[in-house]
């Protein structure tokens, strides 16, 4: 952390040994089996994963999509997957029980260097 006359400021750390990552988050879509309204349901999920949902979805959340051909022209270029970049998936089993907690462990190491 570094102070200046009595503030503190984020120091940010590269961790250039860890792949980068995509995340599932924000959301996730899910249907139930016993919908009030299945057609309605399947309509919509079938509506969502359009390039035009998605591309509206990725203009309010700042987020990119995993479709190729959708607009990112107004997102910041850091949050766009580049192609030659290998990912890791956050959602993945192994990364949710071992691998978070080895990442975070890393960071509050790096935080409690002087």
């Amino acid at each position: 952390m570094l102070q200046q006359e009595g503030f503190n400021f984020l120091e940010v750390f590269e961790l250039t040994d860890m792949p980068g990552t995509l995340t599932s988050a924000p959301w996730l879509l899910t249907l139930l089996n016993q919908a009030p309204h299945p057609n309605a349901a399947r309509v919509f999920a079938n509506w969502i994963v359009s390039k035009e949902a998605l591309e509206i979805y990725s203009r309010a959340s700042g987020y990119a999509t995993l479709r190729t051909d959708a607009d990112e022209s107004f997102l910041r270029p850091e949050t766009i997957p580049r192609p030659e970049v290998k990912y890791f998936d956050d959602a993945d089993w192994q990364w949710a029980v071992s691998g978070r907690a080895e990442a975070r462990k890393r960071v509050e190491n790096i935080l409690k260097a002087p």
